[in-house]
Protein backbone atom coordinates (compact mmCIF):
# COMPACT_ATOMS: atom_id res chain seq x y z
CA UNK A 1 0.00 0.00 0.00
CA UNK A 2 1.34 3.42 -0.93
CA UNK A 3 0.62 6.04 1.70
CA UNK A 4 1.33 9.71 1.16
CA UNK A 5 3.56 10.61 4.10
CA UNK A 6 2.85 14.21 4.90
CA UNK A 7 5.54 15.84 7.06
CA UNK A 8 5.03 19.34 8.35
CA UNK A 9 8.06 21.59 8.69
CA UNK A 10 9.75 21.53 12.08
CA UNK A 11 8.51 23.70 14.89
CA UNK A 12 11.09 25.56 16.94
CA UNK A 13 10.01 26.38 20.47
CA UNK A 14 12.65 29.02 21.10
CA UNK A 15 12.04 31.88 23.49
CA UNK A 16 13.99 35.02 22.54
CA UNK A 17 13.48 36.35 26.06
CA UNK A 18 16.25 34.04 27.18
CA UNK A 19 18.77 35.69 24.85
CA UNK A 20 17.56 39.29 25.10
CA UNK A 21 16.29 39.55 28.66
CA UNK A 22 17.22 43.22 28.90
CA UNK A 23 14.97 43.97 25.93
CA UNK A 24 12.04 41.73 26.85
CA UNK A 25 9.10 42.36 29.15
CA UNK A 26 7.23 39.74 31.09
CA UNK A 27 3.56 39.81 30.14
CA UNK A 28 2.48 40.90 33.62
CA UNK A 29 4.66 44.02 33.25
CA UNK A 30 2.90 45.24 30.12
CA UNK A 31 -0.30 46.97 31.02
CA UNK A 32 1.05 49.93 33.03
CA UNK A 33 3.49 50.82 30.26
CA UNK A 34 1.33 50.66 27.19
CA UNK A 35 0.56 53.78 25.18
CA UNK A 36 -1.27 53.22 21.90
CA UNK A 37 0.93 55.31 19.64
CA UNK A 38 4.11 53.72 20.96
CA UNK A 39 3.10 50.10 20.41
CA UNK A 40 3.92 47.95 17.39
CA UNK A 41 2.50 44.44 17.11
CA UNK A 42 4.04 41.78 14.85
CA UNK A 43 3.05 38.30 13.77
CA UNK A 44 6.24 36.92 12.26
CA UNK A 45 4.91 33.60 10.93
CA UNK A 46 3.04 32.88 7.72
CA UNK A 47 0.54 35.61 6.82
CA UNK A 48 2.77 38.06 8.70
CA UNK A 49 1.21 41.36 9.67
CA UNK A 50 2.12 44.50 11.59
CA UNK A 51 -0.43 46.55 13.57
CA UNK A 52 0.19 50.11 14.74
CA UNK A 53 -1.26 53.61 15.04
CA UNK A 54 -0.53 55.73 11.96
CA UNK A 55 0.12 59.45 11.67
CA UNK A 56 -3.63 60.15 11.48
CA UNK A 57 -4.26 58.32 14.75
CA UNK A 58 -5.92 55.35 13.03
CA UNK A 59 -5.23 51.66 13.54
CA UNK A 60 -3.49 50.20 10.50
CA UNK A 61 -2.62 46.59 9.69
CA UNK A 62 0.04 45.99 7.07
CA UNK A 63 0.09 42.48 5.59
CA UNK A 64 3.59 41.55 4.49
CA UNK A 65 2.36 39.52 1.50
CA UNK A 66 0.80 42.60 -0.09
CA UNK A 67 4.11 44.46 0.07
CA UNK A 68 6.45 41.71 -1.13
CA UNK A 69 3.93 40.11 -3.54
CA UNK A 70 4.46 36.66 -2.06
CA UNK A 71 1.37 34.84 -0.84
CA UNK A 72 1.37 33.88 2.87
CA UNK A 73 4.72 35.71 3.30
CA UNK A 74 6.50 35.16 6.65
CA UNK A 75 8.75 37.80 8.18
CA UNK A 76 10.73 35.45 10.41
CA UNK A 77 14.04 34.07 9.22
CA UNK A 78 13.10 30.49 10.10
CA UNK A 79 11.00 30.29 6.92
CA UNK A 80 14.01 31.40 4.88
CA UNK A 81 16.32 28.88 6.56
CA UNK A 82 13.83 26.08 5.88
CA UNK A 83 13.52 27.12 2.22
CA UNK A 84 9.82 27.87 2.48
CA UNK A 85 8.07 29.32 -0.55
CA UNK A 86 6.65 32.09 1.61
CA UNK A 87 10.02 33.21 3.01
CA UNK A 88 11.58 36.60 2.27
CA UNK A 89 15.19 37.87 2.39
CA UNK A 90 16.81 40.66 4.39
CA UNK A 91 16.51 43.11 1.52
CA UNK A 92 12.74 42.68 1.48
CA UNK A 93 12.64 42.94 5.29
CA UNK A 94 14.60 46.19 5.08
CA UNK A 95 12.34 47.68 2.41
CA UNK A 96 9.21 46.70 4.30
CA UNK A 97 10.40 48.08 7.66
CA UNK A 98 11.52 51.30 5.97
CA UNK A 99 8.04 51.67 4.45
CA UNK A 100 6.44 50.83 7.79
CA UNK A 101 8.45 53.44 9.70
CA UNK A 102 7.22 56.19 7.39
CA UNK A 103 3.67 55.51 8.59
CA UNK A 104 4.25 55.08 12.34
CA UNK A 105 2.79 57.79 14.55
CA UNK A 106 5.67 57.50 17.00
CA UNK A 107 8.78 55.42 17.49
CA UNK A 108 7.60 52.22 19.23
CA UNK A 109 8.59 51.66 22.83
CA UNK A 110 6.96 48.25 23.06
CA UNK A 111 6.83 45.55 20.40
CA UNK A 112 4.31 42.75 20.96
CA UNK A 113 5.24 39.76 18.83
CA UNK A 114 4.75 36.13 17.98
CA UNK A 115 6.78 33.68 15.90
CA UNK A 116 10.06 35.57 16.01
CA UNK A 117 13.26 34.10 17.41
CA UNK A 118 16.92 34.87 18.16
CA UNK A 119 17.61 35.59 14.49
CA UNK A 120 14.81 38.14 14.17
CA UNK A 121 15.03 40.28 17.30
CA UNK A 122 18.55 41.65 16.53
CA UNK A 123 17.38 42.56 13.02
CA UNK A 124 14.40 44.47 14.40
CA UNK A 125 16.57 46.24 16.98
CA UNK A 126 18.39 48.00 14.14
CA UNK A 127 15.12 49.72 13.21
CA UNK A 128 13.54 50.05 16.65
CA UNK A 129 16.44 50.38 19.13
CA UNK A 130 14.34 51.90 21.93
CA UNK A 131 11.71 49.16 22.00
CA UNK A 132 11.23 46.46 24.55
CA UNK A 133 9.74 43.17 23.37
CA UNK A 134 6.94 41.02 24.75
CA UNK A 135 5.99 37.56 23.54
CA UNK A 136 2.31 36.96 22.74
CA UNK A 137 0.16 33.84 22.41
CA UNK A 138 -1.63 32.56 19.32
CA UNK A 139 -5.22 31.73 20.21
CA UNK A 140 -5.67 34.45 22.80
CA UNK A 141 -4.59 36.92 20.12
CA UNK A 142 -7.06 35.54 17.57
CA UNK A 143 -9.76 35.96 20.20
CA UNK A 144 -8.72 39.41 21.40
CA UNK A 145 -8.60 40.87 17.89
CA UNK A 146 -11.95 39.36 16.96
CA UNK A 147 -13.63 40.52 20.18
CA UNK A 148 -12.37 44.07 19.62
CA UNK A 149 -13.86 44.13 16.12
CA UNK A 150 -17.17 42.58 17.22
CA UNK A 151 -18.27 45.68 19.11
CA UNK A 152 -20.23 43.45 21.48
CA UNK A 153 -18.89 45.33 24.51
CA UNK A 154 -20.36 42.80 26.91
CA UNK A 155 -19.69 39.31 28.15
CA UNK A 156 -19.63 36.74 25.38
CA UNK A 157 -18.04 33.47 24.33
CA UNK A 158 -14.97 33.78 22.13
CA UNK A 159 -13.49 30.80 20.30
CA UNK A 160 -10.36 30.39 18.20
CA UNK A 161 -10.09 27.25 16.07
CA UNK A 162 -7.36 26.54 13.54
CA UNK A 163 -4.51 24.29 12.48
CA UNK A 164 -2.47 24.99 15.58
CA UNK A 165 -0.56 27.80 17.23
CA UNK A 166 1.74 28.34 20.16
CA UNK A 167 0.33 29.77 23.36
CA UNK A 168 2.42 30.72 26.36
CA UNK A 169 1.60 29.74 29.91
CA UNK A 170 4.70 31.57 31.12
CA UNK A 171 7.68 33.10 29.34
CA UNK A 172 9.27 29.64 29.16
CA UNK A 173 6.29 27.27 28.90
CA UNK A 174 4.98 26.98 25.34
CA UNK A 175 2.12 24.76 24.18
CA UNK A 176 0.82 23.92 20.71
CA UNK A 177 -2.95 24.17 20.66
CA UNK A 178 -5.62 23.81 18.00
CA UNK A 179 -8.39 25.65 19.84
CA UNK A 180 -9.21 27.80 22.85
CA UNK A 181 -12.55 28.98 24.25
CA UNK A 182 -12.86 31.99 26.55
CA UNK A 183 -15.38 34.17 28.32
CA UNK A 184 -14.57 37.74 27.31
CA UNK A 185 -15.80 40.97 28.82
CA UNK A 186 -14.33 44.45 29.09
CA UNK A 187 -13.23 43.64 32.63
CA UNK A 188 -11.70 40.16 32.35
CA UNK A 189 -10.91 37.11 30.25
CA UNK A 190 -11.67 33.64 31.64
CA UNK A 191 -10.30 30.49 30.01
CA UNK A 192 -12.98 27.82 29.59
CA UNK A 193 -11.22 25.22 27.48
CA UNK A 194 -8.27 24.56 25.22
CA UNK A 195 -6.51 21.60 23.66
CA UNK A 196 -4.06 21.10 26.52
CA UNK A 197 -6.36 21.76 29.46
CA UNK A 198 -5.85 19.00 32.02
CA UNK A 199 -7.48 15.73 31.01
CA UNK A 200 -9.68 17.39 28.40
CA UNK A 201 -11.36 14.45 26.62
CA UNK A 202 -12.21 16.47 23.52
CA UNK A 203 -9.08 16.60 21.42
CA UNK A 204 -9.03 17.06 17.68
CA UNK A 205 -6.88 18.77 15.09
CA UNK A 206 -9.00 20.89 12.72
CA UNK A 207 -5.87 21.73 10.74
CA UNK A 208 -6.21 18.29 9.15
CA UNK A 209 -9.17 19.58 7.08
CA UNK A 210 -7.02 20.71 4.17
CA UNK A 211 -4.82 17.61 4.29
CA UNK A 212 -7.40 15.71 2.25
CA UNK A 213 -6.65 17.94 -0.72
CA UNK A 214 -3.52 15.85 -1.28
CA UNK A 215 -5.69 12.93 -2.37
CA UNK A 216 -7.88 14.92 -4.78
CA UNK A 217 -6.76 15.01 -8.40
CA UNK A 218 -8.96 18.01 -9.21
CA UNK A 219 -6.86 20.19 -6.88
CA UNK A 220 -3.76 21.56 -8.57
CA UNK A 221 -0.49 20.41 -7.01
CA UNK A 222 1.61 23.28 -8.36
CA UNK A 223 1.93 24.80 -4.90
CA UNK A 224 4.78 23.80 -2.62
CA UNK A 225 4.00 21.67 0.43
CA UNK A 226 4.07 24.73 2.68
CA UNK A 227 1.63 26.70 0.54
CA UNK A 228 -0.53 23.63 -0.03
CA UNK A 229 -1.05 23.32 3.73
CA UNK A 230 -2.64 26.76 3.70
CA UNK A 231 -4.40 26.70 0.32
CA UNK A 232 -6.11 23.31 0.22
CA UNK A 233 -8.74 23.97 2.89
CA UNK A 234 -10.67 26.51 0.81
CA UNK A 235 -10.46 24.29 -2.25
CA UNK A 236 -11.78 21.23 -0.42
CA UNK A 237 -14.65 23.31 0.96
CA UNK A 238 -15.59 24.44 -2.55
CA UNK A 239 -15.41 20.91 -3.94
CA UNK A 240 -17.54 19.42 -1.15
CA UNK A 241 -20.71 20.85 -2.74
CA UNK A 242 -20.37 18.34 -5.59
CA UNK A 243 -20.26 15.26 -3.37
CA UNK A 244 -22.27 13.12 -0.98
CA UNK A 245 -21.29 11.82 2.43
CA UNK A 246 -20.11 8.21 2.37
CA UNK A 247 -21.11 6.70 5.72
CA UNK A 248 -18.34 4.10 5.63
CA UNK A 249 -15.71 6.85 5.51
CA UNK A 250 -17.06 8.89 8.44
CA UNK A 251 -15.55 6.92 11.32
CA UNK A 252 -12.02 6.52 9.84
CA UNK A 253 -11.85 10.22 8.97
CA UNK A 254 -13.12 11.22 12.41
CA UNK A 255 -10.45 9.07 14.08
CA UNK A 256 -7.86 10.79 11.92
CA UNK A 257 -9.04 14.17 13.21
CA UNK A 258 -9.11 13.07 16.84
CA UNK A 259 -5.43 13.45 17.53
CA UNK A 260 -3.54 16.13 19.37
CA UNK A 261 -2.01 18.57 16.85
CA UNK A 262 1.48 17.90 18.22
CA UNK A 263 1.00 14.18 17.51
CA UNK A 264 -0.06 14.93 13.95
CA UNK A 265 3.21 16.75 13.39
CA UNK A 266 5.09 13.55 14.23
CA UNK A 267 2.82 10.63 13.39
CA UNK A 268 0.63 11.84 10.54
CA UNK A 269 1.95 9.16 8.16
CA UNK A 270 1.13 6.43 10.65
CA UNK A 271 -2.34 7.85 11.28
CA UNK A 272 -2.96 8.14 7.52
CA UNK A 273 -2.03 4.52 6.99
CA UNK A 274 -4.51 3.44 9.65
CA UNK A 275 -7.22 5.63 8.08
CA UNK A 276 -6.47 4.08 4.69
CA UNK A 277 -6.96 0.56 6.06
CA UNK A 278 -10.25 1.46 7.72
CA UNK A 279 -11.55 3.24 4.60
CA UNK A 280 -10.54 0.28 2.45
CA UNK A 281 -8.87 2.63 -0.02
CA UNK A 282 -5.23 3.01 -0.99
CA UNK A 283 -4.24 6.59 -0.26
CA UNK A 284 -1.61 8.47 -2.23
CA UNK A 285 -1.33 11.84 -3.95
CA UNK A 286 -4.17 12.35 -6.47
CA UNK A 287 -5.60 8.89 -5.76
CA UNK A 288 -9.20 10.13 -6.09
CA UNK A 289 -10.88 11.77 -9.06
CA UNK A 290 -14.41 12.51 -10.20
CA UNK A 291 -17.19 11.46 -7.86
CA UNK A 292 -14.77 9.82 -5.44
CA UNK A 293 -13.01 13.16 -4.99
CA UNK A 294 -16.27 14.98 -4.51
CA UNK A 295 -17.49 12.45 -1.93
CA UNK A 296 -14.20 12.59 -0.02
CA UNK A 297 -14.52 16.36 0.20
CA UNK A 298 -18.17 16.13 1.29
CA UNK A 299 -17.44 13.50 3.93
CA UNK A 300 -14.51 15.53 5.23
CA UNK A 301 -16.75 18.61 5.52
CA UNK A 302 -19.41 16.56 7.33
CA UNK A 303 -16.94 15.23 9.90
CA UNK A 304 -15.42 18.68 10.40
CA UNK A 305 -18.83 20.23 11.07
CA UNK A 306 -19.83 17.52 13.54
CA UNK A 307 -16.59 17.87 15.48
CA UNK A 308 -16.89 21.64 15.61
CA UNK A 309 -20.47 21.47 16.85
CA UNK A 310 -19.51 18.85 19.44
CA UNK A 311 -16.89 21.27 20.72
CA UNK A 312 -18.91 24.48 20.90
CA UNK A 313 -22.51 23.37 21.62
CA UNK A 314 -21.98 22.53 25.32
CA UNK A 315 -20.69 26.06 25.96
CA UNK A 316 -23.58 27.67 24.11
CA UNK A 317 -26.07 25.57 26.08
CA UNK A 318 -24.37 26.33 29.39
CA UNK A 319 -23.71 30.07 29.03
CA UNK A 320 -26.33 31.19 26.47
CA UNK A 321 -24.09 34.04 25.30
CA UNK A 322 -23.26 35.66 21.98
CA UNK A 323 -20.33 34.04 20.17
CA UNK A 324 -17.24 35.50 18.53
CA UNK A 325 -15.52 32.96 16.27
CA UNK A 326 -12.01 33.35 14.87
CA UNK A 327 -9.02 31.34 13.66
CA UNK A 328 -8.58 29.87 10.20
CA UNK A 329 -11.50 27.46 10.61
CA UNK A 330 -13.92 30.38 10.75
CA UNK A 331 -13.25 30.84 7.03
CA UNK A 332 -15.40 27.74 6.48
CA UNK A 333 -18.59 29.51 5.41
CA UNK A 334 -20.58 26.28 5.17
CA UNK A 335 -20.07 25.60 8.87
CA UNK A 336 -20.54 29.28 9.73
CA UNK A 337 -23.94 29.28 8.07
CA UNK A 338 -25.08 26.25 10.09
CA UNK A 339 -23.64 27.73 13.27
CA UNK A 340 -25.56 30.97 12.65
CA UNK A 341 -28.76 29.04 11.98
CA UNK A 342 -28.23 27.17 15.28
CA UNK A 343 -27.67 30.40 17.26
CA UNK A 344 -30.36 32.56 15.65
CA UNK A 345 -33.44 30.86 17.23
CA UNK A 346 -31.76 31.26 20.62
CA UNK A 347 -31.53 35.01 20.09
CA UNK A 348 -27.73 34.85 20.08
CA UNK A 349 -25.39 36.79 17.83
CA UNK A 350 -22.42 35.43 15.91
CA UNK A 351 -19.50 37.60 14.85
CA UNK A 352 -16.69 36.51 12.54
CA UNK A 353 -14.01 39.11 11.75
CA UNK A 354 -12.74 39.94 8.25
CA UNK A 355 -9.25 38.79 9.25
CA UNK A 356 -9.71 35.51 11.17
CA UNK A 357 -6.64 33.86 9.68
CA UNK A 358 -3.13 34.56 10.96
CA UNK A 359 -2.98 37.98 9.30
CA UNK A 360 -5.22 39.08 12.18
CA UNK A 361 -2.85 37.94 14.93
CA UNK A 362 -0.95 41.22 15.20
CA UNK A 363 -4.24 43.05 15.79
CA UNK A 364 -4.95 40.60 18.60
CA UNK A 365 -1.54 41.27 20.13
CA UNK A 366 -2.24 44.99 19.88
CA UNK A 367 -5.69 44.91 21.49
CA UNK A 368 -5.10 42.27 24.19
CA UNK A 369 -3.29 44.46 26.72
CA UNK A 370 -4.87 47.84 26.13
CA UNK A 371 -8.32 49.36 26.17
CA UNK A 372 -8.87 51.21 22.91
CA UNK A 373 -11.44 53.90 22.33
CA UNK A 374 -11.07 53.75 18.56
CA UNK A 375 -12.97 52.07 15.73
CA UNK A 376 -11.42 49.85 13.09
CA UNK A 377 -12.36 49.70 9.44
CA UNK A 378 -11.65 46.49 7.49
CA UNK A 379 -10.08 48.83 4.91
CA UNK A 380 -7.03 49.61 7.04
CA UNK A 381 -4.30 47.88 5.06
CA UNK A 382 -1.58 49.19 2.79
CA UNK A 383 -2.28 52.01 0.39
CA UNK A 384 -1.67 51.70 -3.37
CA UNK A 385 2.08 51.20 -3.21
CA UNK A 386 2.95 52.86 -6.51
CA UNK A 387 0.38 55.63 -6.52
CA UNK A 388 2.98 57.86 -8.16
CA UNK A 389 2.70 55.77 -11.35
CA UNK A 390 -0.93 56.69 -12.01
CA UNK A 391 0.03 59.76 -14.13
CA UNK A 392 2.29 57.55 -16.26
CA UNK A 393 -0.54 55.14 -17.05
CA UNK A 394 -2.88 58.06 -17.65
CA UNK A 395 -0.54 59.18 -20.43
CA UNK A 396 -0.09 55.65 -21.81
CA UNK A 397 -3.85 55.05 -21.97
CA UNK A 398 -4.95 58.59 -22.84
CA UNK A 399 -7.31 57.35 -25.55
CA UNK A 400 -8.73 54.64 -23.21
CA UNK A 401 -9.09 56.47 -19.91
CA UNK A 402 -11.97 58.45 -18.47
CA UNK A 403 -13.24 59.60 -15.11
CA UNK A 404 -15.18 56.88 -13.36
CA UNK A 405 -18.94 57.15 -13.12
CA UNK A 406 -21.38 54.62 -11.70
CA UNK A 407 -23.52 54.52 -14.90
CA UNK A 408 -20.39 53.77 -16.96
CA UNK A 409 -19.39 50.86 -14.70
CA UNK A 410 -22.90 49.44 -14.91
CA UNK A 411 -22.89 49.81 -18.70
CA UNK A 412 -19.68 47.79 -18.88
CA UNK A 413 -20.68 44.94 -16.58
CA UNK A 414 -24.15 44.63 -18.13
CA UNK A 415 -22.36 44.45 -21.48
CA UNK A 416 -20.56 41.34 -20.25
CA UNK A 417 -17.32 43.06 -19.32
CA UNK A 418 -15.08 42.07 -16.39
CA UNK A 419 -13.51 44.83 -14.32
CA UNK A 420 -10.93 45.23 -11.57
CA UNK A 421 -10.95 47.79 -8.78
CA UNK A 422 -7.94 49.17 -6.91
CA UNK A 423 -8.77 52.10 -4.65
CA UNK A 424 -7.71 53.49 -1.28
CA UNK A 425 -6.37 51.34 1.53
CA UNK A 426 -6.57 47.60 1.02
CA UNK A 427 -8.99 45.48 3.00
CA UNK A 428 -7.20 43.29 5.56
CA UNK A 429 -7.87 39.58 5.35
CA UNK A 430 -8.07 36.86 2.72
CA UNK A 431 -11.24 38.10 1.03
CA UNK A 432 -11.56 41.13 -1.22
CA UNK A 433 -14.38 43.40 -0.06
CA UNK A 434 -14.39 46.05 -2.77
CA UNK A 435 -11.09 47.94 -2.65
CA UNK A 436 -9.09 45.20 -4.43
CA UNK A 437 -11.86 43.35 -6.29
CA UNK A 438 -12.76 41.89 -9.66
CA UNK A 439 -16.44 42.42 -10.48
CA UNK A 440 -18.83 41.32 -13.22
CA UNK A 441 -22.44 40.37 -13.97
CA UNK A 442 -23.45 37.08 -12.27
CA UNK A 443 -26.40 36.62 -14.61
CA UNK A 444 -24.09 35.63 -17.47
CA UNK A 445 -24.05 31.80 -17.43
CA UNK A 446 -20.39 31.16 -18.27
CA UNK A 447 -18.89 34.05 -16.29
CA UNK A 448 -17.67 31.76 -13.51
CA UNK A 449 -15.80 29.57 -16.00
CA UNK A 450 -14.33 32.57 -17.82
CA UNK A 451 -12.89 34.10 -14.65
CA UNK A 452 -11.63 30.80 -13.27
CA UNK A 453 -9.91 29.78 -16.50
CA UNK A 454 -8.95 33.05 -18.19
CA UNK A 455 -8.49 35.61 -15.44
CA UNK A 456 -7.52 33.83 -12.23
CA UNK A 457 -6.21 30.60 -13.78
CA UNK A 458 -7.52 28.32 -11.05
CA UNK A 459 -9.59 25.16 -10.67
CA UNK A 460 -12.95 25.00 -12.45
CA UNK A 461 -15.01 24.23 -9.33
CA UNK A 462 -14.01 27.29 -7.31
CA UNK A 463 -17.10 29.44 -6.50
CA UNK A 464 -17.47 33.22 -6.50
CA UNK A 465 -19.23 35.59 -4.16
CA UNK A 466 -22.37 37.57 -4.90
CA UNK A 467 -22.73 41.08 -3.52
CA UNK A 468 -26.11 42.62 -2.76
CA UNK A 469 -27.37 45.49 -0.67
CA UNK A 470 -28.07 44.41 2.88
CA UNK A 471 -31.74 45.35 2.54
CA UNK A 472 -32.06 43.06 -0.51
CA UNK A 473 -30.60 39.91 1.03
CA UNK A 474 -33.98 38.33 1.80
CA UNK A 475 -35.19 39.01 -1.71
CA UNK A 476 -32.53 36.78 -3.28
CA UNK A 477 -31.57 34.34 -0.51
CA UNK A 478 -33.11 32.06 2.10
CA UNK A 479 -31.70 32.18 5.64
CA UNK A 480 -29.57 35.21 4.79
CA UNK A 481 -27.87 37.33 7.43
CA UNK A 482 -25.86 40.54 7.23
CA UNK A 483 -22.53 39.36 5.82
CA UNK A 484 -20.21 42.32 5.37
CA UNK A 485 -17.14 40.04 5.33
CA UNK A 486 -18.42 37.09 3.24
CA UNK A 487 -18.76 34.97 6.38
CA UNK A 488 -21.91 32.99 5.50
CA UNK A 489 -23.32 30.88 2.68
CA UNK A 490 -27.11 31.21 2.47
CA UNK A 491 -29.18 29.38 -0.14
CA UNK A 492 -30.05 31.16 -3.35
CA UNK A 493 -33.84 31.29 -3.69
CA UNK A 494 -35.16 28.82 -6.22
CA UNK A 495 -36.51 31.52 -8.53
CA UNK A 496 -33.08 33.17 -8.72
CA UNK A 497 -30.82 30.16 -9.25
CA UNK A 498 -31.17 30.41 -13.01
CA UNK A 499 -31.05 34.20 -12.89
CA UNK A 500 -27.64 34.12 -11.19
CA UNK A 501 -25.94 30.96 -12.48
CA UNK A 502 -22.39 32.23 -11.97
CA UNK A 503 -22.71 32.75 -8.20
CA UNK A 504 -25.00 29.79 -7.44
CA UNK A 505 -22.78 26.96 -6.28
CA UNK A 506 -23.47 23.30 -6.99
CA UNK A 507 -25.39 22.88 -3.71
CA UNK A 508 -27.48 26.00 -4.31
CA UNK A 509 -25.60 28.18 -1.82
CA UNK A 510 -23.49 31.30 -2.30
CA UNK A 511 -20.80 32.95 -0.15
CA UNK A 512 -22.63 36.25 0.23
CA UNK A 513 -21.27 39.74 0.80
CA UNK A 514 -23.85 42.31 1.88
CA UNK A 515 -23.13 46.04 1.79
CA UNK A 516 -24.61 49.25 3.10
CA UNK A 517 -23.79 52.69 1.76
CA UNK A 518 -21.66 53.33 4.84
CA UNK A 519 -19.71 50.09 4.47
CA UNK A 520 -18.79 50.42 0.79
CA UNK A 521 -20.32 53.30 -1.12
CA UNK A 522 -18.99 52.26 -4.56
CA UNK A 523 -20.53 48.79 -4.42
CA UNK A 524 -23.73 50.15 -2.95
CA UNK A 525 -24.11 52.76 -5.67
CA UNK A 526 -23.43 50.20 -8.43
CA UNK A 527 -26.14 47.96 -6.99
CA UNK A 528 -28.54 50.87 -6.66
CA UNK A 529 -27.95 51.88 -10.29
CA UNK A 530 -28.72 48.30 -11.36
CA UNK A 531 -31.94 48.42 -9.37
CA UNK A 532 -32.87 51.80 -10.86
CA UNK A 533 -32.49 50.28 -14.33
CA UNK A 534 -34.85 47.43 -13.35
CA UNK A 535 -32.05 44.84 -13.23
CA UNK A 536 -31.58 42.51 -10.26
CA UNK A 537 -29.26 44.35 -7.86
CA UNK A 538 -26.44 41.81 -7.74
CA UNK A 539 -22.78 41.76 -8.80
CA UNK A 540 -20.14 39.07 -8.60
CA UNK A 541 -16.99 39.76 -6.60
CA UNK A 542 -13.64 38.00 -6.33
CA UNK A 543 -10.19 39.10 -5.24
CA UNK A 544 -8.08 41.13 -7.67
CA UNK A 545 -5.18 38.76 -8.15
CA UNK A 546 -4.13 35.82 -10.27
CA UNK A 547 -3.34 32.28 -9.23
CA UNK A 548 -0.56 31.89 -6.70
CA UNK A 549 -0.28 35.62 -5.97
CA UNK A 550 -1.72 37.61 -3.06
CA UNK A 551 -4.36 40.28 -3.54
CA UNK A 552 -2.58 43.00 -5.49
CA UNK A 553 -1.96 46.52 -4.31
CA UNK A 554 0.06 48.15 -7.07
CA UNK A 555 -1.12 49.93 -10.19
CA UNK A 556 1.58 48.11 -12.14
CA UNK A 557 0.11 44.72 -11.22
CA UNK A 558 -3.41 45.89 -12.01
CA UNK A 559 -2.38 46.87 -15.53
CA UNK A 560 -0.50 43.60 -15.94
CA UNK A 561 -3.72 41.71 -15.25
CA UNK A 562 -5.63 43.99 -17.61
CA UNK A 563 -3.23 43.32 -20.48
CA UNK A 564 -2.54 39.63 -19.88
CA UNK A 565 -5.91 38.14 -18.98
CA UNK A 566 -9.53 38.43 -20.12
CA UNK A 567 -10.07 41.44 -17.84
CA UNK A 568 -11.73 44.28 -19.78
CA UNK A 569 -11.36 47.37 -17.61
CA UNK A 570 -9.90 48.59 -14.32
CA UNK A 571 -10.94 51.34 -11.94
CA UNK A 572 -7.93 53.05 -10.36
CA UNK A 573 -9.23 55.51 -7.77
CA UNK A 574 -11.43 57.87 -9.83
CA UNK A 575 -10.10 56.81 -13.23
CA UNK A 576 -11.45 54.05 -15.49
CA UNK A 577 -9.11 52.39 -17.99
CA UNK A 578 -10.27 50.03 -20.75
CA UNK A 579 -8.35 47.48 -22.75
Amino acid sequence: MTIFLYIKSSIVLFNPMNAYSDKCLQLKELKPFLANKKVLAINGGHDSSFTFIDKNGDIRIFELERFCKKRYAAFHKLAEIEGSDYSIDDNCRHEFLTYLKIHLNEEPEIILYSELDERDIPFLLKYFPKAQYALMGHHISHCAGAYFQSGFGKECLVMSLDGGGIDYQTSSEMLLRSYSIYLFSKEEIITLSHTNLGDNPFIFDPGIYGYFGNFVKEISKKDSEQKANLAYAGKIMGLSAYGKVRPEWVSPIEKFYRQHPMDHWTFVGQYAEQMSKEMGVELFIDCFSGQDSYDLAATNQYVFENLCFSLIKPYIEKYNLDLVFSGGCSLNVIFNQKLKEYLEPKGLKLFIPPNPNDCGLSLGHFTYYQTLDISLSPYCGVDILDRDKIPYYYQQYQDRVEYTTIPRIVDLIKGGKIGGIIAGYSEVGPRALGNRSIICDPSIPDMKDIINSKVKFREWFRPFAPVCREEDKDLYFDNAYPSEYMSFAPTVKEEYKNVFPSITHEDGTARLQTVTKEQHSLFYEILTELSNRQYPAMIMNTSFNIRGKPILTTVEDAFYVLENTELDFIVVENLLFTK
